[in-house]
């Protein structure tokens, strides 16, 4: 869906990613763009930039996103691209608290499914946008809530993308490598691992760039690294090959597998 006069509403705007999707959908003539974030003053500040409107969201709590929704509706008519960009991530093993599992579960996929909920109940042709990651077809070492939730949520675009084909909702699941945003600035000061990552890491702008040719080229998958495509083909033609290099990452990235 070309952006160029459409509506969009993005989640996790005030920084990062997030942030560079709202000034590149700006960029690309968008008609008006939704800032959401759970960080009000971001929000706003980044709405400031692109002409748009900062919005108060925490996409774990379906009456706060419920109500934002409702907000974005209200000031900007139907919306017609959203992107559900939010997301949590922190050092975490199997052995994490329920309550981090909980979190992540709510943010990577309960969210996409409320917006989904919203978006089909028109009728009208809308285009969902999400942002996983590679931890969605290959697990990072550093955090297993990260690549599981990921990975449901690269399930549910899927799943989407599937019942929706020809129903007016179109969706881009965007599964980027590494990208220099706050969130993964955190993990990497004090993880020799994590930093190596962020070494070769996407400045916010270029992968903000790679999704929305995507979302604009109604492409079922966007990414900004080439091994993504071949982890998700070596997993389809030989899944002990996957999980063997999956494992050789464990080897390289000592860590306890215990909290």
């Amino acid at each position: 869906m070309r952006l160029r006069g459409r509506v969009v509403a993005i989640t996790g705007g005030a920084s990062g990613l997030g942030a560079a999707l709202a000034v590149g959908a700006h960029d690309r003539g968008a008609a008006a763009v939704a800032v959401l974030d759970l960080d009000t003053e971001g929000a706003r500040s980044v709405a400031q930039r692109v002409g748009g409107l900062g919005v108060t969201a925490d996409v774990a709590d379906p009456d706060s996103f419920g109500h934002a929704l409702r907000t974005v509706g209200d000031a900007l008519g139907p919306v017609d691209v959203f992107i559900a960009n939010a997301g949590v991530m922190r050092r975490s093993t199997v052995h994490a608290p329920d309550a981090e599992w909980d979190l992540a579960w709510r943010v990577h996929v309960l969210s996409v499914a409320w917006a989904a909920q919203e978006l089909t109940r028109t009728g009208r042709p809308v285009h969902l946008g999400v942002t996983a990651s590679t931890a969605a077809v290959a697990p990072n070492p550093k955090s297993a809530v990260y690549s599981v939730t990921k990975h449901a949520q690269l399930a549910l675009a899927e799943w989407l993308g599937a019942a929706y084909r020809g129903r007016g909702l179109s969706v881009t699941c965007f599964c980027p490598g590494g990208i220099r945003t706050p969130m993964l600035a955190a993990m990497a000061a004090d993880d020799p691992y994590t930093r190596a990552a962020r070494a070769e890491a996407d400045p916010p702008e270029v992968a903000a760039a790679a999704f929305l040719d995507g979302i604009e080229s109604d492409r079922a998958l966007a990414t900004t690294k080439p091994r993504t495509r071949e982890e998700i083909a070596l997993r389809g033609a030989d899944y002990e090959a996957w999980l063997h290099r999956a494992a050789g990452r464990f080897a390289d990235s000592p860590s306890p597998l215990e909290n």
